[in-house]
């Protein structure tokens, strides 16, 4: 009796520290990626009132630090955009799923990306996909998925650059 209850309470040890262990903090701090935020400079004018062109170094990027050419709605939660601004998430909530698809659908047409054979005006199930290309040749895929529990809507957007 006394051998298995050592047994026992050696089992009860070492299933506490592979939980320790298993639940424990990472010593290591998670990297966040952070949008970048571009200076704006005053741009010089000439004397009948005219911007005089600047140069500037590096492809041009959007409000939250992303490719001019690629829309993210305000209000947004959870921005993550990797550092080739090819791959970005954010969460949108209180809007319904087909507020957010006529966002996108909007601002894709207004930015120069063109239509795919295959979208729709009506938004009929929780998960929907924009896909699309540009006169370059770039293609821009956009997901949207929409999650009643939490009343939220994650998007997902994908660009590959033509080389």
């Amino acid at each position: 009796m006394r051998k298995n209850r050592t047994l026992l309470w050696m089992i009860s040890l070492v299933l506490l520290a592979v939980m320790v262990t298993a639940c424990g903090g990472n010593d290591q701090p998670t990297e966040v990626v952070q949008p970048e935020v571009v200076a704006t400079e005053e741009v010089p004018v000439v004397s009948d009132g005219e911007p005089v062109p600047t140069v500037t170094e590096g492809p041009e990027l959007g409000t939250y630090g992303q490719p001019i050419d690629v829309p993210i709605m305000d209000g947004n939660r959870d921005l993550q955009i990797s550092r080739t601004g090819g791959n970005i998430n954010y969460k949108i909530d209180t809007l319904t799923l087909q507020e957010v698809y006529d966002y996108h659908v909007e601002q894709l047409d207004i930015i120069g990306w063109l239509p795919g054979p295959h979208e729709v005006e009506t938004v009929t199930s929780r998960l929907i996909t924009l896909a699309r290309a540009n006169e370059a040749k770039d293609r821009i895929t956009v997901t949207m998925q929409y999650n009643p529990i939490g009343e939220f809507t994650v998007i997902t957007i994908v660009v590959n650059r033509a080389p």
